[in-house]
């Protein structure tokens, strides 16, 4: 198959990786991170750092491995079947982990609108699986679809988050920075359990890579 018939293109393996970073993470973090105060930016500094580390090098490694698999092809090349065997196992947990987080995350905002969707238990799981079988049912429909599914869903959710940041620079006040560490704790323990929570709004830099077999010139597309 050339390069031209391969479904995702620039915009689609774009989509992927920042929709796959804007969930969660970046709706839950802020509530979660409010108790350290200002001294979160030592721990999102610290993150940001790591993560252009990493796409730097998921970005080389794609260049020169531009193969279907991603973490698990380059561990597979570089070091053998038993370390790749072991990343695709990691990672495999880890994203079984994530979506079990997201679908969680998922019905709790619909709730918030729509509490009779997920009054009960039950009926908050329904919401979670429904959302799951959704997009499971999209991606097996094809690569294709998924993408443009993809790109769509990443839209919805940049426009409004730039929207809502250029509104809410008119109503920022320098006084909730004060104290800059309100919680009490050293700010080497800020700093370590801030950077662990913020990691979380970072995951997904990776997802161009795992289907690099599928994309239009993927040594330069997952790269950039």
């Amino acid at each position: 198959m050339t390069t031209s018939h391969r479904p995702l293109g620039f915009w689609s393996a774009t989509a992927l990786v920042v929709g796959s970073m804007i969930g969660s993470g970046t709706f839950l973090l802020p509530a979660t991170l409010a108790p350290y105060g200002a001294a979160t930016l030592v721990g999102w500094g610290i993150t940001l750092c790591g993560a252009l580390l990493l796409a730097v090098t998921f970005a080389r490694l794609a260049r020169r491995w531009p193969q279907t698999g991603g973490p698990y092809v380059f561990a597979r090349n570089a070091f053998g079947e038993l370390p790749g065997f072991v990343v695709a196992w990691s990672y495999w947990i880890s994203m079984w982990c994530a979506i079990a987080a997201i679908a969680v995350a998922f019905a709790g905002s619909v709730g918030a609108i729509f509490p009779a969707l997920t009054a009960t238990p039950v009926r908050a799981a329904s919401c979670g699986l429904v959302a799951l079988w959704l997009c499971a049912g999209v991606n097996l429909v094809g690569l294709r679809e998924a993408g443009r599914l993809q790109l769509l869903t990443t839209v919805l959710k940049v426009v409004p988050l730039l929207l809502f940041g250029l509104v809410a620079l008119w109503f920022v006040d320098t006084r909730h920075y004060v104290p800059f560490n309100p919680s009490g704790e050293s700010l080497g323990a800020v700093a370590g359990a801030t950077v662990a929570l913020t990691l979380w709004a970072m995951i997904g830099l990776e997802a161009a890579t795992v289907p690099a077999g599928s994309v239009d010139d993927a040594p330069r597309t997952v790269a950039r």
